[in-house]
């Protein structure tokens, strides 16, 4: 019997299809991974302009931090670029018997990828009335 030599069909078609099944796998991989960094990119904007938005408010004066002066606020412009159709919601609330505290809320919201939940970065904040702000 002569031994053979080279590489049969079968043997050919089998490593094509494992190289066909190994390229198919990287490139679900890939994608999995760049949809992850997009989406903490986009995490980390909204981090960011939250904690920007919160700490504007807080250096402002107590007799400000109304709730029409909230209701001004918008994303800005880098934030609405990184984060399409993101919506911005501060809320003001003071505790019942206490009347020198207000609590700052800050929450952002925008769309993931279609089919998936939206999501949602918030950030909280206490102001309290300094002394020199105090009533007369």
């Amino acid at each position: 019997m002569k031994a053979r030599r080279g590489y049969g069909m079968i043997e050919l078609l089998v490593a094509a299809a494992l190289l066909a099944t190994l390229a198919t796998v990287c490139v679900q991989l890939s994608g999995a991974a760049s949809a992850e960094q997009r989406a903490l990119r986009q995490r980390q904007a909204a981090l960011n302009e939250a904690a920007n938005v919160l700490e504007r408010l807080s250096i402002r004066p107590w007799n400000e931090l109304t709730d029409k002066a909230l209701g001004e606020l918008q994303l800005s412009a880098a934030a609405r670029q990184s984060l399409v159709q993101a919506k911005l919601e501060v809320r003001l609330t003071q505790p019942s018997g206490q009347s020198g505290v207000k609590r700052i809320n800050v929450q952002i919201r925008w769309p993931d990828r279609e089919g998936q939940p939206e999501r949602i970065v918030r950030l909280s904040a206490w102001r309290y009335r300094a002394a020199a702000e105090a009533r007369p």
